[in-house]
């Protein structure tokens, strides 16, 4: 293996969706990614364009979105290091359900269709990466299902929990308009819960830096 495809593997490594596969299966998968690096504001894929690679985050952030008839843009995740996005086409469609766009610099391994097809051949690869593909499914249909129940503070503080930890201070590192997004919620929705949040004594938010107080 060339430096390249080693520190792809050690990346692979790192990320949870792939820590069922034996070392052969990630060795495979190393030798066919490709290390990608990306400006932010760059739009990866439309929704609706041909797929051709699923990818893992190694740095940075990507957003998922699609946008509904009337033209708005809703938010379906915010994609942070070590988690994959875009495996839908691998077996659901062969069109991206969602546009991808890095908002932030972002480095990214991504991992071709046709090889990925050419290594489920194998069914010990192919019974660990379709486990793994059924624990995305899991997560994507409790996500709908918090977006529908739950209210704009709990999302804003789940959302704080799952990408940055249960920390009293946090730098964030995306805007308040993606944060919003990120949400599913309008940007005057996200100032006016920080605004109550702050009069209630909950957060202070100063700059880049969110801190919890209660």
């Amino acid at each position: 293996m060339n430096a390249e495809q080693l520190q792809a593997e050690t990346l692979l490594r790192r990320a949870e969706f792939f820590a069922g596969l034996p070392a052969a299966g990630l060795r495979a998968l190393a030798q066919v990614a490709r290390l990608q690096d990306h400006p932010k504001g760059e739009v990866l894929f439309h929704e609706g364009q041909t797929g051709s690679s699923m990818y893992l985050v190694a740095a940075g952030k990507v957003q998922l979105y699609r946008t509904t008839p009337d033209g708005r843009d809703v938010t379906i995740r915010v994609i942070g290091a070590n988690e994959v996005f875009a495996e839908v086409i691998l077996f659901e469609s062969d069109e991206y359900p969602v546009t991808a766009e890095c908002i932030a610099e972002t480095r990214l391994i991504a991992l071709p269709r046709r090889e990925i097809y050419r290594l489920l051949a194998d069914p010990d690869f192919r019974a660990a990466f379709i486990g793994h593909l059924m624990t995305k499914m899991r997560y994507l249909t409790g996500r709908i299902r918090e977006l529908t129940l739950h209210d704009v503070e709990t999302r804003f503080f789940t959302f704080l929990d799952e990408h940055y930890g249960a920390c009293a201070e946090i730098t964030l590192d995306i805007s308040k308009k993606d944060l919003a997004a990120a949400i599913s919620t309008t940007p005057e929705s996200l100032s006016r819960l920080i605004t109550r949040l702050t009069r209630d004594g909950v957060i202070t938010w100063q700059g880049k830096v969110l801190h919890r107080l209660g």
